[in-house]
């Protein structure tokens, strides 16, 4: 069984980032991923736009994510939309998960890939082990500190958190199950042709309400310039295997009907080719661990200032819908931000209310449904994730309970670290 001070569950940009932070800070830390590549939604989930980091020409992220996307721009490999500071990054997913293993090694976190949570034990308000399933079979892990960066609230859950999901009444967000598309130019197809033809396969049932979500909102041009990445929906319904197999095979079948319909209706894209696929279906939502605090809709639209204030959010309120014939494929509540007014993420929302030694980080943390679906963006996920690394290493220097670490200790940490602490009220 192995032992380490702090164990991060989960390498996706919150679990990156609060590993780094970690082991930046002197601690021994171990960080565990399923897969055999870190990144998460980023990279394995083929979402590779982490979204804003400015509002407007105001930079509001910084640390350890924005430092990832700065060693991608200056070699080349992201792309700013706009004007610097960049409100949002294009990053290439292959050298994105190579820069993170550089900056993973480079501080010295230990890193323990293609193994699976599926275990843990909690006693007297401590998450005291955990088990993984390896490929040499179950490991057993031991840490004084935990970080739950799983996206689903797994480890927390597994130790017995209280969490809520969805809208209360089963329904969650739909996923996407990312692929590329290639073997074509989008400078040769004409716009109007496209839509002709996508309407007609449409009409015929040979292209489904979900198959392409962006439709309506972007054209059908953008399904061919963004060569398929994260451009369809499919149902999730739950957190268990069989919702997940479910969501597999309904997104490689929508996958399918797109490549048939472009090959064999499109003449632009006779070539066309698959040349990748996801290996699952990344979710929206699932588990939101419920936190000593929890952030709301109306913090988020009010851009509430926390005393305990760690990171900005600036993202719309952004739901998914179901795919359905005649329904809006999403809801985006874009007016509800200003540069002027940023939403921020107390510390109190990353801790978890029946543990004294475990934090959560990313989509997971404690809020309600509509704040979810603003801070669930990877930019904000990369500043909550050094929020927590940084006051779990603060824990650890001083142990005792996790739920009464000091705050501002963390804050100002995270401002020599070169991460932007948002406001006191």
């Amino acid at each position: 069984m192995g032992k380490f001070p702090l164990i991060v569950v989960g390498a996706g940009p919150a679990g990156f980032c609060a590993a780094v932070a970690a082991a930046r800070l002197g601690i021994r830390t171990l960080l565990v991923e399923q897969y055999g590549t870190l990144g998460g939604a980023m990279t394995v989930g083929g979402v590779p736009y982490p979204m804003n980091f400015a509002a407007g020409k105001r930079q509001v992220i910084g640390g350890v994510g924005w430092e990832l996307m700065q060693r991608l721009l200056e070699k080349g490999w992201a792309s700013g939309r706009g004007e610097p500071p960049y409100g949002v990054l294009d990053v290439d997913i292959v050298m994105t998960a190579c820069e993170m293993d550089a900056m993973a090694q480079e501080a010295g976190v230990e890193l323990m890939l293609n193994c699976k949570l599926c275990k843990a034990e909690a006693e007297n308000g401590r998450v005291r082990r955990a088990w993984f399933a390896a490929p040499e079979g179950l490991i057993a892990l031991e840490a004084e500190a935990w970080i739950d960066a799983t996206g689903d609230g797994q480890l927390a859950h597994l130790s017995g958190a209280a969490y809520e999901m969805g809208d209360g009444q089963g329904e969650l967000q739909p996923g996407s199950l990312g692929f590329w598309m290639d073997g074509y130019r989008v400078s040769e197809m004409d716009g109007e042709t496209l839509r002709a033809s996508f309407q007609s396969a449409r009409e015929k049932g040979e292209l489904q309400a979900g198959d392409y979500y962006g439709e309506s909102a972007w054209g059908i041009p953008a399904l061919f310039s963004g060569h398929g990445l994260n451009k369809n929906h499919v149902e999730m319904s739950d957190v268990t295997a069989r919702s997940r197999t479910n969501a597999a095979l309904e997104g490689r079948a929508r996958i399918a009907r797109v490549m048939n319909w472009a090959k064999h209706s499109v003449p632009q894209a006779k070539q066309l080719y698959g040349a990748s696929v996801c290996p699952e279906a990344w979710p929206r939502e699932t588990r939101r661990i419920l936190g000593v605090e929890y952030v709301t809709a109306e913090d988020y639209r009010a851009a509430r200032k926390y005393p305990d204030g760690i990171c900005y959010s600036y993202y719309p309120m952004d739901v998914h819908k179901k795919p359905k014939d005649g329904a809006p494929a999403f809801f985006l509540e874009s007016h509800s931000l200003s540069p002027d007014r940023v939403p921020s993420i107390p510390l109190g929302a990353l801790v978890v209310r029946e543990f004294e030694n475990l934090l959560v980080a990313g989509r997971c943390i404690s809020g309600d449904r509509m704040a979810q679906s603003a801070y669930r963006v990877q930019a904000t996920c990369m500043g909550m994730g050094q929020a927590a690394g940084t006051a779990a290493a603060i824990f650890l220097a001083s142990p005792g309970d996790m739920r009464n670490v000091n705050a501002d200790a963390v804050r100002r940490s995270l401002q020599d670290q070169g991460a932007i602490v948002p406001e006191k009220p």
